[in-house]
């Protein structure tokens, strides 16, 4: 099926086809965007594929796509004041967002698709993610209050993941490299495996859980209360030779639960307030593995300074 305009003037759209063709459909404003597109109040796709190159589709209450197969929506711009969902339960959608825009105005769920593309950017209120296999992030990943992204293979982030209220990542392996931001007001990142950090994590109270957790060379990892947990924990220098170190740094507290924590290379531990105590505020098994901090080797220096010097992030 080919759309040039598909308008219903502003009640129901249901359009199912095997391929939907809404390609060049987008003027580049979307303030002009009145004859072109795909729009209604509440707007439902369902077949194999979408091509949504430059194309438009909008939705004043509901956004809804059940493509089994692909979604292109390179330079492609999809939005609804209300609710977006994509999903595919048997994890075989293939979702294109190069440069492309997918909105909500209040919350939006990806679920079983696998992302491409570099550059794009997927925003609401509320994200959810719910996403298969490995997943390498390249896109603007932008939940107002709530952002919590869920995949069953590993991690990587290249680009931004962030949040103005309650960030969750949940992954085996997550590597977050150089140029990844990892950004929440509460901000918890969790990997059943090895978190390595070359980037940033920053948050107001941020929890980072793993099996080992490696902040390497240029990574920072901050929060104005800030807990880590892990059997162990090295903050040190890249493999690739770089003069840089890690920097693990609070405003507020530091509580450090661990086997083995080693800081290396000119690697920076701070906090500007409470150090190495027992917090309320943390899951209950790190604090039960904080009555154990007397079994933590600690190799050179963890350096503690006042509040007034604390480099700001």
């Amino acid at each position: 099926m080919t759309t040039d305009q598909a308008d219903s003037a502003g009640g129901s759209l249901d359009i199912h086809a095997g391929a939907i063709d809404n390609e060049y459909t987008f003027s580049g404003d979307r303030a002009a965007q009145q004859q072109k597109g795909i729009q209604a109040n509440t707007v439902s796709l369902a077949g194999s594929a979408l091509n949504n190159r430059t194309g438009f589709v909008a939705a004043t209450l509901a956004l809804d796509f059940k493509l089994s197969e692909k979604i292109d929506n390179q330079n492609g711009f999809a939005t609804s004041l209300g609710t977006t969902h994509l999903s595919d339960p048997a994890g075989g959608l293939l979702l294109n967002n190069e440069q492309g825009y997918i909105s909500a105005k209040t919350s939006m769920l990806v679920q079983g698709a696998q992302l491409t593309g570099q550059l794009g950017t997927f925003a609401a209120d509320q994200l959810t993610l719910d996403l298969k296999g490995d997943y390498r992030n390249t896109h603007s990943l932008i939940g107002q209050s709530k952002l919590d992204l869920t995949t069953s293979g590993d991690l990587r982030n290249d680009a931004k993941l962030t949040s103005g209220g309650a960030l969750s990542l949940n992954a085996h392996h997550i590597q977050n490299a150089q140029a990844g931001q990892i950004q929440g007001r509460q901000a918890r990142v969790n990997a059943s495996g090895t978190l390595e950090n070359q980037g940033l994590i920053n948050g107001q109270d941020t929890l980072v859980v793993a099996e080992q957790i490696r902040n390497l060379g240029s990574g920072r990892i901050y929060g104005q209360r800030l807990g880590l947990q892990a059997r162990d924990i090295l903050n040190g220098a890249a493999p690739n030779g770089s003069n840089q170190a890690g920097t693990i740094a609070a405003h507020d507290r530091l509580d450090i639960g661990a086997q083995t924590l080693s800081n290396q290379d000119g690697a920076l531990i701070y906090s500007g307030g409470e150090r190495l105590s027992d917090a309320a505020w943390m899951p209950t098994t790190m604090r039960r593995v904080q009555l154990l901090r007397s079994s933590i080797t600690v190799r050179l220096l963890i350096l503690w300074v006042p509040r007034r010097f604390m480099p700001r992030n």
